[in-house]
């Protein structure tokens, strides 16, 4: 079979945009955590991060919670650790009461309404997959489920042990 200069190029471009784009260096991050002391992304070197952008008024971050709180206890004890990245404006306290309430168990940064330099995030909520690495593998935009990221850390983790 032979292919026109049309089709060629309509093959090409379908390629092109089918593959992932390369992992990138995560960008360098550090927030106030919920006890007032800067957490900086570096500090989970050597780990895999969600990086999980939300804010307590956001109901798609609500619903994906109990997802995210069953992450971090199957894969916390394999290097695998969840951040969350609060986007709320103004108010710790309102924050703080959300974790406490639901049981949030890892770490809680605040953005306090400002955009993070270094990460687009036009929706919540959006995480971001980080390998040990420390380079982002994948980005997730709008919620996301126990099982969609549990097949991507499982991927992650086998590389990790396997090279």
């Amino acid at each position: 079979m032979r292919l026109g200069a049309r089709s060629m190029a309509a093959v090409l471009l379908l390629s092109a945009c089918s593959q992932a784009p390369a992992p990138a260096a995560a960008p360098p991050l550090t927030l106030p955590g919920l006890s007032g002391k800067p957490v900086s992304l570096s500090d989970f070197a050597g780990k895999v991060v969600l990086l999980d952008f939300w804010a307590t008024w956001c109901e798609p971050c609500q619903e994906e919670l109990p997802d995210l709180l069953r992450l971090q206890e199957s894969y916390g004890g394999r290097g695998v650790v969840i951040l969350g990245v609060s986007m709320d404006a103004g108010s710790k306290k309102v924050v703080e009461g959300y974790v406490h309430k639901n049981g949030v168990s890892y770490p809680i940064l605040l953005a306090d309404g400002r955009p993070v330099e270094g990460y687009r995030v036009i929706g919540l909520p959006t995480a971001f997959l980080i390998d040990s690495s420390g380079r982002i593998v994948k980005r997730y935009l709008g919620p996301k489920s126990f099982k969609e990221v549990s097949v991507d850390l499982e991927s992650l983790l086998g590389q990790r042990f396997n090279q």
